[in-house]
């Protein structure tokens, strides 16, 4: 016979409802794409294929190699799949806007935009590269090829021309505006640093490469000097002289992904591990990092007047990307990714899906289908929401402290811990779907550090607790 229902339990189950009420379904695990040669989405008759979706999300995933697991990487695939098809609806929106504005390239704009990519990437990597070996080994790496790598450089030039024309800024900025930021800033404008480090570069298609690997493993368990090592065991530039580099964060930032990334990782002394890029076995160790020296306002002056410009410009930007998506066509094609009013989603987004069917979600579906979604309601909304997440706060801690001391006193009766081991579970479970959705909803500021902070004191409070029991 199965155990009665302990006011315990009862307490259990139903914060476990309460919360699968109120936590919205997580929008990563809809994202299955059930035809890769399908469409993703449709702007005003323009196809955006899956094929491009899928290229895209890899292009901006290709830094993180080497340095987090497939299993993470596979996640963060599935996080970024709205987030990228944005920005392509958006790119599409912008190259339509540039045809009709007869926004034009110059004749060799890409090829001299290429050679200005190769000559800073030669610098940067202290060896000398052709246009031709720049695109081979940006294919290797991106799985881009140079047809559509030119067309993708095509578009954007033209957008950043269209950009150019649009939102530049012409008004003047005074030479008093310029000095009280600089008061108010001093410490924030110095002259570049310099990032020092040395690598070693082994060939992925050596046949010895996995033996040159262990045998440089070895070397590093035995404490041997990183700089013979170089000399002896690296394939690549600078070998003479132990892979040394002396960069400034830009010219690292020219580097081809992810070595800036591991790099500006690392703190003197420590070593990157093994990693893969463009097709070479890096490991790479940091030697210091010098900073810049204070910049006095007559060599600030021109970094401040671009701050200012661009802060004007970013009120003119937010105006030009509203009026593009206001009156486009845009749909979707793909499971469980709703561009709601064709932004990334928010938890407003996520609560409107048609995937849920609660009271209160249908009430807010029903007021926006009757054509009150202007931004009053969406303002009365938000803040609706806010007040509601604060007092479910209250009310679930609350609700845990009443479980703690209901726990107490059916210990003392000599009842078991079940009911409590179950929330604590129930409790992790809720912090990873937190998590997922964290990410999101700080890009859109929405409040959630106080749900965050509730379920990690709880889960600290619920482990200490069982553990001295």
């Amino acid at each position: 016979m199965p155990p009665a229902l302990t006011s315990k339990r009862v307490g259990f189950l139903c914060l476990v409802l309460i919360m699968s009420c109120c936590l919205p379904t997580s929008f990563i695990h809809a994202q299955e794409i059930v035809n890769e040669n399908g469409f993703a989405a449709r702007v005003d008759g323009k196809v955006i294929t899956l094929a491009e979706l899928k290229m895209e999300v890899q292009r901006q995933i290709s830094s993180a190699r080497g340095q987090i697991t497939e299993s993470q990487i596979e996640y963060e695939k599935a996080r970024l799949r709205p987030l990228v098809l944005r920005i392509l609806v958006e790119r599409q929106l912008l190259i339509q806007k540039a045809i009709h504005e007869e926004i034009h390239l110059p004749p060799k704009a890409i090829d001299n935009f290429l050679q200005n990519r190769v000559e800073v990437l030669s610098k940067a990597e202290g060896t000398r590269y052709s246009v031709d070996d720049y695109l081979a080994l940006w294919q290797k790496q991106f799985g881009e090829s140079e047809v559509q790598l030119r067309k993708r450089l095509s578009e954007e030039l033209r957008i950043d021309e269209l950009r150019r024309r649009t939102l530049r800024s012409t008004r003047n900025i005074s030479p008093r505006k310029l000095r009280a930021y600089y008061k108010e800033h001093a410490d924030e404008f110095r002259s570049e640093s310099r990032i020092s480090f040395r690598q070693l570069l082994v060939a992925d298609d050596d046949p010895d490469s996995n033996r040159m690997l262990i045998e440089i493993d070895r070397a590093l368990e035995a404490e041997e000097e990183f700089e013979s090592l170089v000399k002896k065991w690296s394939m690549g530039p600078r070998k003479d002289i132990g892979g040394l580099y002396s960069l400034t964060e830009k010219d690292l930032d020219s580097r081809f992904p992810p070595v800036p990334e591991m790099v500006k990782k690392l703190k003197p002394g420590e070593y990157s591990g093994w990693f893969m890029c463009r097709g070479y076995a890096h490991n790479i160790k940091l030697i210091e990092i010098s900073p810049g020296t204070l910049l006095d306002f007559s060599r600030a002056q021109d970094q401040i007047r671009s701050i200012l410009t661009r802060e004007l410009e970013e009120k003119k930007r937010k105006e030009f990307e509203q009026s593009l998506w206001k009156d486009a066509v845009i749909e979707v094609f793909i499971p469980g990714i709703d561009l709601l009013h064709y932004r990334a989603p928010t938890v407003l987004d996520q609560l409107c899906s048609t995937n849920c069917a609660r009271p209160t979600v249908l009430a807010i579906r029903f007021l926006l289908l009757l054509g009150l979604g202007n931004g009053f309601l969406r303002l009365f909304l938000r803040l609706f929401l806010r007040l509601f997440l604060r007092l479910f706060l209250l009310c679930a801690g609350f609700l845990l402290r009443v479980l703690l001391a209901l726990d107490e006193l059916l210990d003392r009766l000599g009842c078991d811990q079940l009911g409590l081991l179950g929330l604590h579970v129930m409790l992790d479970l809720a912090h990873l779907q937190i998590h997922r959705l964290n990410p999101l909803l700080d890009d859109h500021r929405v409040w959630v550090p106080d749900f965050i902070d509730l379920l990690e004191v709880t889960q600290l409070d619920l482990h200490r607790y069982l553990t001295h029991r």
